[in-house]
């Protein structure tokens, strides 16, 4: 392995995960594996859509021969799961779950995988209702390919969700290093091209802060539409097709609020439970939308946090 940890050039979140692993483990990890994330924007029954976004996820890893999944995470550092073969399904703590699952689904396609030590590094904390499930799938898949020589598509396939169509779009949207994903039920895949910056735009997603402020799903969203938008690089029309939360629940206030403000769309993402909002806006109008924002939150003694993206990456 190249010795991420003494080049001055990487970004510091990739040469602290294998210092971590080192620190845990007394020796250097065999791969580093970094990915950024994917988050759906759009979702029926038929199809999903998601984007590549750079709050993304870092696995540092060796191999084992024993059939062990030991995990540490640099995010909680002092939490560790430690599974032998036939309890990769066992209980885990919530940031645990998408590596294991990782694993869970390559082994199930018929992979060799026989252990890994992986210490696991997410760019957002795992209490934001921001999803962060896909980069560390992706993440651990990359890590996975690379210990195991295993075939790029082939392992990338077995681990998209076969069954939960936004978590497929988003966990291929991860792999796929920037872009949008489209995925459908019957199995297949579109890329599709996602450079809001090359349109003056920005994604902006906005956690609440507010752990009461909860909605519903936005409606579902016309994603066949949006995926054309998205072929003729038609962002503004992009912006129009991204479903509204539902009327009378806590965001759709906040979401108003966004296109009141100049938005060209706002809808919700994450935790249906405690969903965050994205918003794709023009970059000037950036700093009038983040107000009206605020101001259509209720009063507390909440800080709402605004992240964005707008490169072809993310």
């Amino acid at each position: 392995m190249t010795d991420v940890m003494s080049r001055v050039d990487a970004p510091a979140e990739l040469r602290m995960v294998p210092y971590t692993f080192l620190r845990m483990f007394g020796s250097q990890p065999d791969v580093v594996a970094s990915t950024r994330g994917g988050l759906g924007l759009l979702a029926n029954r038929g199809a999903a859509l998601a984007v590549t976004v750079p709050w993304g996820a870092i696995v540092a890893g060796s191999a084992r021969d024993d059939g062990v999944l030991e995990l540490r995470s640099r995010n909680r550092p002092t939490e560790g799961v430690t599974l032998q073969p036939d309890e990769w399904s066992a209980a885990a703590p919530a940031w645990a779950w998408p590596t294991i699952r990782a694993a869970s689904r390559l082994r199930a396609a018929g992979f060799a995988i026989t252990g890994a030590t992986l210490v696991v590094h997410t760019g957002l904390p795992g209490a934001l209702s921001i999803p962060t499930a896909a980069a560390a799938t992706a993440a651990t898949t990359r890590a996975f390919i690379d210990l195991y020589a295993l075939p790029a598509d082939a392992a990338t396939s077995a681990v998209g969700s076969p069954v939960v169509l936004p978590d497929r779009a988003a966990d291929l949207a991860a792999l796929a290093d920037g872009g949008a994903v489209l995925a459908r039920s019957d199995t297949t895949v579109d890329r599709l091209p996602w450079n809001p910056a090359a349109a003056g735009l920005r994604l902006l997603v906005v956690e609440s802060g507010n752990p009461e402020l909860v909605g519903n799903q936005s409606r579902d969203g016309d994603v066949q539409q949006a995926a054309q938008a998205l072929r003729r690089g038609d962002l503004f029309r992009f912006g129009r097709l991204l479903p509204a939360p539902e009327p009378d629940t806590g965001p759709a206030a906040a979401a108003a609020a966004a296109n009141d403000a100049g938005a060209l769309g706002a809808t919700l993402v994450g935790d249906p439970a405690r969903p965050a909002l994205g918003v794709l806006l023009h970059a000037a109008d950036l700093p009038r939308i983040r107000a009206a924002i605020r101001a259509a939150l209720p009063p507390g003694d909440y800080r709402p946090r605004f992240l964005t993206a707008g490169s072809r990456a993310g």
